[in-house]
């Protein structure tokens, strides 16, 4: 099993014939299987050193701002620090304050708010792709309704563990 990082759904994407139960007989692929297995392969090792750099690129970037800003501080004066600090506290509690705004819409939302209710007992019929694609607009429902201006009360039934 393979987890979609995107949406925490999760997909069977593997065939892996290496890890066979030993009492079971060994059936050998087909060169286009095997094919088609070793570029299945290469394009999740491409993938996975993609992520890899990707997060290198960025711990580098905020390391560098971290230092940038640093010795931005060290050449202010006393009273321009003191300013920036005070600038730096507003809007941290801004930031405090939209949140704790979003929360009680999303609360109000769910104590009185429209029932938006998705039916997912048909998952155990659905192929693989189109179980990713239902997380993924599952996704962005919630997302969606969470932006909204009046949200509703989003409820997920008959939810099984392959979705």
């Amino acid at each position: 099993m393979v987890e979609d990082e995107s949406v925490g759904c999760q997909a069977d994407h593997s065939l892996d014939v290496n890890n066979a139960d030993s009492s079971a007989p060994v059936t050998q692929l087909s060169k286009n299987q095997q094919k088609k297995q070793r570029r299945q392969e290469a394009a999740r090792q491409k993938h996975l050193a993609k992520k890899a750099e990707e997060k290198a690129a960025r711990k580098a970037s905020q390391e560098k701002k971290l230092a940038e800003r640093e010795q931005h501080i060290a050449q202010m004066t006393e009273k321009e620090r003191q300013a920036w600090d005070q600038q730096t506290q507003g809007k941290r509690q801004a930031r405090k304050q939209a949140e704790k705004d979003r929360k009680e819409k999303l609360q109000r939302a769910l104590d009185s708010g429209q029932r938006i209710i998705i039916d997912l007992d048909f998952a155990d019929k659905m192929t693989g792709a189109e179980l990713r694609s239902v997380c993924k607009q599952l996704a962005y429902s919630y997302s969606a309704n969470t932006r909204a201006a009046r949200p509703g009360h989003l409820i997920l039934t008959s939810y099984q563990a392959n979705l």
